[in-house]
């Protein structure tokens, strides 16, 4: 991993619906494709990655709840095998790990 990045706000300071409903076809036009979409305890959390020559350089996970809003963004050259091995304590990344389980992704 070259580098990794979070944003976050809290329950109170939430990031507006506009700006989230840029973000996602920004991404999409800088080259992201959706990974996986995960509802879950009044979570939602979208993530979005853009791939190499078979490897990610970069991945983009958009959560929002009722405690507040996070972007994480990882950059660096990496499978999704290799975000199991990844140990970070950080809020919400242990579901990038389960979108890696998913069945619809190879």
């Amino acid at each position: 991993i070259k580098s990794l990045r979070l944003v976050g706000t809290e329950k109170f300071n939430p990031v507006p619906r506009g700006v989230q409903n840029r973000l996602i076809p920004g991404l999409v036009r800088e080259g992201f494709e959706t990974l996986t979409e995960i509802r879950s305890d009044g979570d939602l959390i979208k993530f979005l990655i853009r791939e190499k020559k078979g490897n990610i350089t970069d991945l983009v996970a958009i959560i929002n709840g009722d405690d507040g809003s996070m972007v994480i963004a990882l950059e660096g050259s990496f499978r999704m095998e290799d975000l199991d091995n990844l140990d970070l304590d950080i809020e919400g990344f242990d579901k990038i790990k389960k979108a890696n389980r998913q069945p619809d992704r190879a």
